[in-house]
């Protein structure tokens, strides 16, 4: 096991870190609408330098998915 995923470990019990995802009960914190939106500037970025961006393509592809099903704002 990795040092990066040891660490990780602990974070996902209640009660360790007041601010992890478990300790609200794994609810959303970041709606999926500002993740695109987050997303896109990023790529508008990368395209500006014409650095491609596979993965964050594939992702942005998601993201919309998400938006058109209406469930941006979870």
């Amino acid at each position: 096991i990795s040092a990066a995923v040891v660490c990780l470990i602990p974070c996902c019990q209640q009660g360790v870190l007041p601010e992890a995802p478990a300790a609200r009960g794994y609810t959303g914190g970041f709606s999926a609408a500002l993740m695109a939106k987050d997303l896109r500037i990023a790529m508008q970025l990368a395209g500006a330098v014409k650095q491609p961006l596979h993965m964050g393509e594939k992702a942005a592809l998601l993201y919309r998915q998400v938006g058109f099903r209406g469930w941006g704002l979870r």
